[in-house]
């Protein structure tokens, strides 16, 4: 292996290990302190336009949800309260741990790990696409954006780094 492959991998173990702790924060931020990160974004949205401030779901009554969402409101006994974003929380800190998992295993040993790195490239693409797909056309919210604004950015400094230094990935794995 020559200097500059060795130099490309090396780069790509320290671009994983920085993107496994962002995603370890992201599951404790997720997981912990949801409203409070809805709040945070709504605050820097409400800074751009007031249109892009998303409701905090968990603290709205279920008639003002219905009104706002859907226009016409089912008939419910007295005044429910809407659960926390539970199931949204739920798949967010799940997909946050399996990067991270995977991100610290490539940053452990990215020859034997390396080649799953498109993995969380397509996780990436996945998300960002999907929440700027939410800020297009269905909710026009700053916490959708910025799913986008971040998600993308990591996709391609990992394909980057990922592309750099797949030669030297792939030629230390075994062929069967």
């Amino acid at each position: 292996m020559g200097v500059s492959e060795f130099k490309a991998e090396d780069q790509f173990r320290k671009v994983m290990g920085i993107c496994c702790l962002f995603f370890v924060l992201g599951a404790v931020l997720f997981a912990f302190v949801p409203d409070t990160m809805v709040a945070i974004l709504n605050w820097i949205g409400h800074l751009f336009s007031k249109r892009s401030v998303a409701p905090i779901i968990s603290k709205i009554p279920v008639d003002n949800y219905w009104a706002t969402f859907y226009g016409d409101m089912p008939k419910f006994e007295g005044l429910a309260q809407l659960p926390s974003h539970g199931m949204y929380v739920a798949l967010a800190v799940a997909y946050m741990v399996m990067i991270a998992t995977i991100c610290g295993a490539i940053f452990y040993d990215p020859k034997r790990y390396g080649l799953y790195a498109p993995l969380v490239i397509l996780g990436k693409l996945a998300s960002s696409l999907t929440g700027l797909g939410l800020y297009l056309w269905s909710y026009p919210y700053f916490v959708n954006l910025i799913v986008f604004i971040t998600d993308f950015p990591i996709a391609l400094i990992i394909l980057f780094f990922y592309l750099r230094a797949r030669s030297s990935l792939t030629a230390a794995t075994p062929s069967a």
